[in-house]
């Protein structure tokens, strides 16, 4: 009887780098939607936000101010899943405390920063 577990696991292989993608790419999928915090935090003049998508989702990133208005919309499209970051630098705003809010199809979270002038 003839083994063909050496050309199974070759077409396996073959299979999973062209239609998965590179084991890598696979791996660095994101479980989950996450928000992360800002980096620095405080800052000036800029920082940098960061965000995980299990999934293509259509994305907003908005940044708030105290009082709720809003100040900046930094993202607003569809984006695929993987791991995104957006820089933010305000322009002509007061030292004071801000919040970014990352909304996606079923997921929303919101996170404080702080801009020191």
């Amino acid at each position: 009887m003839a083994d063909y577990t050496g050309i199974y696991q070759v077409w396996s292989s073959v299979i999973d780098r062209t239609i998965l993608g590179t084991e890598d790419n696979v791996k660095n999928t994101p479980d989950s939607f996450s928000l992360y915090q800002n980096y620095p935090n405080p800052f000036n003049p800029a920082t940098m936000i960061k965000y995980s998508l299990d999934r293509e989702s259509f994305v907003t990133l908005k940044i708030y101010d105290s009082l709720g208005r809003l100040i900046n919309t930094l993202v607003n499209k569809i984006q695929h899943a993987g791991k995104h970051e957006v820089s933010f630098k305000p322009d002509n705003l007061s030292t004071g405390i801000y919040f970014y809010t990352l909304r996606t199809d079923n997921y929303q979270s919101t996170k404080k920063m702080l801009f020191l002038k």
